[in-house]
């Protein structure tokens, strides 16, 4: 079981932001619709997980689709499933165990806060990684070929001191193939949207400083 230190979530706040992000990811040729990802964004954002990162494990997962199941019996926008990963998210987001029904995960909205939730969880497995960025590619990788088979290749004591570029390192040489093309492509997607909405963000940021007062 993953523990992460639950703390109550409201999403009280949704439709308020992420919409100019979401368009931002559109033009560079994201296949979601903008509702997708703007739920993305303002799910990541409350849950502390970084919201590309999140856009490209949709894109990834499903191809945007929120009736996907899969062989596995993984449902919706990021291929949850009920019993396994999909428990884990419902305990980490709301604080009691309940398995997810099927009619939730193909919900779009409570699909992707649940995604969101369980990547939250799995950052926060990986707690003991002084990095940021390091955890959330062990985190990408477990996400995709569970926390399991990811703990019992670890080097749990020098993974403490690794950087984005040596947790990726260690996934390269020690994850199977799916996982580690998986990682890949998330993070080569994760990383051109960042770029794209600082950039957009320094755009907004220079046009107002032009509109203040002398």
């Amino acid at each position: 079981m993953i523990s992460a230190g639950f703390e109550h979530r409201d999403f009280a706040y949704e439709g308020r932001y992420g919409l100019r992000e979401a368009q931002t990811v559109q033009l560079l040729g994201g296949p979601c619709t903008a509702r997708m990802y703007q739920l993305a964004w303002e799910a990541a954002e409350l849950l502390h997980v970084a919201p590309p990162m999140v856009a490209a494990v949709i894109e990834a997962e499903s191809g945007c689709r929120g009736e996907a199941v899969s062989s596995a019996g993984a449902r919706g926008l990021m291929q949850l499933i009920p019993e396994y990963g999909g428990r884990e998210a419902y305990r980490y987001l709301h604080g009691r165990d309940r398995q997810p029904t099927q009619a939730d995960l193909h919900d779009p909205r409570i699909n992707i806060q649940l995604g969101v939730s369980y990547i939250g969880a799995l950052q926060g497995h990986y707690y003991f990684v002084n990095s940021q960025l390091a955890r959330g590619v062990l985190a990408v990788a477990a996400y995709n070929c569970g926390p399991d088979a990811v703990d019992r290749r670890l080097p749990f004591k020098r993974a403490q001191t690794w950087d984005a570029s040596e947790a990726m390192e260690w996934v390269l040489g020690n994850t199977p193939a799916e996982t580690r093309n998986y990682v890949g492509t998330v993070l080569r997607k994760a990383s051109i949207y960042d770029r794209a909405i600082k950039a957009m963000h320094m755009s907004s940021e220079r046009q107002v400083r032009t509109l203040a007062l002398p």
